[in-house]
């Protein structure tokens, strides 16, 4: 079982910026710099299962933005 989203190899750009958002195109989760998990935590609670799409920026350029989904099953 996997208790936390790992983007992987985000770490090893360390300027990365990972985001990931609800259904409703809000943004759930934010980290700067891509070396940390998401524990499927949005304001003190964990998030109801379903798809969260997220982007990834790589500022190395501009036009480098990975997209994709991840599924949350509780």
């Amino acid at each position: 079982m996997n208790d936390t989203l790992d983007l992987k190899n985000v770490a090893a750009f360390p300027a990365s910026e990972p985001f990931i958002y609800n259904c409703w195109g809000e943004l759930v989760f934010y980290n700067q710099g891509g070396g940390k998990a998401w524990d499927g935590n949005f304001r003190n609670a964990y998030v109801p299962a379903g798809s969260y799409p997220y982007a990834i920026r790589y500022p190395y350029d501009d036009s480098s933005v990975h997209r994709g989904t991840r599924l949350s099953i509780r």
